[in-house]
């Protein structure tokens, strides 16, 4: 098919009104168009009227059902890539007809490549052309998003500026939860520019509508699809897997209380001027708190942390025997993820992470050691009205110890309460599943 540029102006000229002024104002738009050879091409179509053959822009089932999704960090891959599997599945049973896009601002792995092209994705690395073909025919259209929040600045403008494009070409947008309950998570998805949200929980519901006045019509609970994977885990099973994968562990664990640790010692400082020294001193003092007699310590390094520069193993004391009381997993040898970590384990020492929360759903104790009142912790004190989370500082000295062994001896292991409804809806394994009907329903 052959369009000449006075049709596709007709068309699209909202759009190209819209991409002239992003494009002739320099430093305003620096990462969407950064292939201008694209404009000077439309540029040079407008002022001669030589016919172009749109072939990206037209195929025979344009005017089809179509859900795109736009992946430009980890979290959208974290998040977004279980609801496309979703709607791949349903694909191939004939429970949806419509197409499946990625449109990609960064990399992912052949592997990643290979698995959805074979399960019927189509994946575009992105150009203003796929934007456009996006903006088509908005009444079949979705636009799926994840890192889209105004109010996290810089760390969601590509988000931010594709869902303003779509809104603004009637395309349905949405966008799914993808921190926790902290307060500037909650903050975040308040300020989300796509049309719809997917929230984990009735907690963060209450939040953006008693609090920030969010229009309940456009929110869906639907539950975290990560935690589908906690409802099909037995406990039996996964103690058996931490005993065939770490044997030496498992075998100390008989005797002793397993301590997990899981927090992140890469940017929870960041902007401090003894950022260095802080990160120092917290692992100091946690290796300084634990009765090895009582505990074994098992430290599960975020994916983020340097491995080659381990600050675990650096400031190991030398009264602690690696493999022996204290065991460092860097996430390159794991052969367990934390979920099946977290399941054995008898208490969780963190700072400021949703891990604290998947704790609490599992009826898991919760330490959040931090070194001052203005320290990332400060973020979940939202959580220590639940009897199992508690925020110890790192004075006075001995209060960690303290708190550790309070807790190894005397947490209450039959508490009752459930808390799942107030992080996640349910855990059934069904949150995917719920995320994909409210996401054709939007």
């Amino acid at each position: 098919m052959t369009i000449t540029f006075p049709s596709i102006q007709k068309v699209h000229g909202r759009f190209l009104v819209w991409f002239q002024n992003q494009i002739m104002a320099p430093g305003q738009f620096p990462l969407l168009f950064r292939e201008l050879r694209y404009w000077k091409r439309f540029r040079q179509i407008y002022g001669t009227g030589i016919q172009f053959r749109w072939q990206c822009l037209i195929s025979s089932n344009e005017n089809a059902p179509e859900i795109v999704a736009f992946i430009s960090g980890e979290a959208d891959k974290r998040m977004l890539f279980p609801l496309i599997t979703e709607l791949l599945r349903k694909k191939a049973k004939g429970e949806y007809s419509g197409r499946i896009t990625i449109i990609l601002f960064t990399q992912i792995t052949p592997a990643q490549r290979q698995s959805l092209h074979e399960g019927g994705c189509h994946i575009e690395d992105f150009s203003y052309v796929a934007l456009l073909r996006a903006c088509r025919f908005p009444a079949e259209k979705i636009g799926l998003l994840c890192l889209d929040h105004r109010f996290h600045g810089a760390h969601h403008k590509l988000g931010v500026h594709v869902a303003e494009i779509l809104n603004q070409f009637d395309v349905k947008t949405v966008s799914i939860q993808h921190g926790g309950t902290r307060e500037d998570s909650i903050a975040g998805i308040a300020s989300t520019a796509s049309q719809f949200m997917l929230v984990w929980g009735n907690l963060v519901y209450r939040r953006l509508v008693d609090d920030f006045k969010i229009d309940p019509e456009r929110i869906r609970i639907v539950g975290n699809p990560l935690h589908d994977r906690l409802a099909m885990m037995e406990p039996g099973s996964v103690r058996q897997l931490v005993s065939d994968a770490y044997q030496s562990l498992f075998s100390r664990a008989s005797q002793r209380k397993i301590i997990l640790l899981a927090t992140c010692l890469r940017a929870e400082y960041a902007g401090r001027p003894d950022e260095a020294m802080l990160y120092q001193k917290y692992i100091e003092a946690i290796y300084a708190a634990i009765d090895y007699e009582q505990a074994i310590l098992v430290v599960k390094l975020h994916p983020q942390d340097s491995t080659e520069n381990n600050l675990y193993r650096r400031y190991l004391p030398n009264f602690l025997t690696e493999n022996h009381d204290v065991f460092i997993i860097e996430h390159h040898q794991s052969l367990l993820d934390f979920y099946q970590l977290l399941l054995v384990a008898d208490l969780l020492i963190t700072r400021a992470s949703t891990v604290a929360e998947e704790a609490l759903l599992l009826h898991k104790p919760v330490i959040a050691y931090d070194i001052d009142e203005q320290g990332p912790s400060s973020y979940y004190q939202h959580l220590e009205c639940y009897e199992l989370y508690q925020r110890v500082l790192s004075t006075p000295k001995e209060r960690l110890a303290q708190a550790i062994s309070l807790v190894l001896s005397s947490y209450p292991s039959d508490w009752s309460h459930d808390l799942t409804s107030e992080f996640t809806f349910a855990l059934d394994g069904q949150s995917t599943q719920r995320a994909v009907r409210a996401l054709l329903s939007a």
